[in-house]
């Protein structure tokens, strides 16, 4: 399925993250997101798992944000090792996605877009929640 460009990018994921699983995501258009207006899920098929973001989230035209995942709270889920995560609109058109393998996004590692925002995925050992993607060197 190919999602719709609406200027909402997943750039970084961090599947075992510390204290709490993220990801981040970029604003590639020149106007603010209102993430009130998309839902989320970590199940690409199943439209009942999606939940609505926080209504105050709003990513400024080039800007980052980081979302941290608690399953005990918002939004009742956790990223896995061999996973995906979708981001969609309100009204279900998918407008970002990535799947990844075991090993991929494992502890103290993210699985995240190099060159920044525009590359394709790969591990890396520098997380860099809320700020440009570096490779390693």
């Amino acid at each position: 399925m190919a999602a719709s460009d609406v200027g909402l990018v997943i750039n970084e994921i961090a599947a075992q993250g510390d204290p709490l699983d993220w990801f981040e995501l970029y604003n590639s258009s020149d106007a603010y997101l209102a993430l009130a207006n998309f839902v989320v899920a970590d199940d690409l098929a199943d439209p009942g798992k999606r939940v609505a973001f926080p209504s105050e989230l709003v990513i400024p035209p080039g800007g980052y944000v980081q979302i941290q995942l608690d399953k005990d709270g918002w939004p009742g889920f956790a990223l896995g090792r061999d996973e995906e995560l979708g981001i969609w609109t309100a009204g279900g058109t998918l407008v970002a996605e990535v799947d990844w393998d075991d090993g991929q996004a494992d502890e103290g590692t993210s699985y995240a877009r190099v060159p920044d925002v525009t590359g394709d995925f790969q591990t890396v050992g520098n997380p860099t929640p809320g700020a440009a993607n570096q490779p390693d060197n």
